[in-house]
């Protein structure tokens, strides 16, 4: 076999009757120039011959898009994320402060209505209405502030995600 052609796939070359040289490659490519020629002594690492690379080019050029496409898409999901994170410690604060809002209420109206609760019940100094005014108040209160802790513990869990 003559050197000097052009290889369309990968064997085993003859060099001399008693040696054989395995030329493979990981890529299946055409062989475009051969440096050596028959009963030339080659060193380790010397160039022997340069292969066709457009095809691998090609795939590189599709990884390298593929990849900066996964890349994009991975810097929009990672800032959606942080988006999404923030949104959540905003929405928890905003609920905490909140909350503590009503337990301040909570523990005014509380006290009012133990005032009025005897006032009332007692000495009959206010009128109904307003001590079951006050004591409507507390049980909103209080359904609110466990509304607001139940919204608190599920976006905390929503966080964790």
């Amino acid at each position: 076999m003559d050197l000097n052609e052009t290889l369309d796939e990968t064997g085993i070359i003859k060099v001399e009757d008693k040696y054989f040289i395995s030329i493979t490659s990981p890529i299946d490519e055409k062989i475009l120039k051969v440096f050596v020629k028959k009963g030339d002594y080659v060193k380790k690492g010397e160039l022997l011959a340069t292969l066709d690379s457009y095809y691998i080019k090609k795939d590189i050029r599709s990884l390298k898009n593929k990849l900066e496409k996964l890349t994009l898409e991975y810097k929009k999901n990672l800032k959606d994320l942080n988006l999404k994170l923030l949104n959540l410690n905003y929405q928890i604060n905003f609920t905490k402060i909140n909350l503590e809002n009503k337990e301040k209420d909570f523990k005014y109206y509380t006290w009012l209505l133990s005032k009025y609760s005897y006032l009332y019940e007692n000495k009959k100094i206010i009128p109904e209405e307003k001590y079951k005014n006050v004591k409507v108040t507390v049980d909103k209160l209080k359904n609110e502030m466990d509304s607001l802790k139940k919204k608190i513990e599920k976006l905390e869990k929503e966080k964790e995600y």
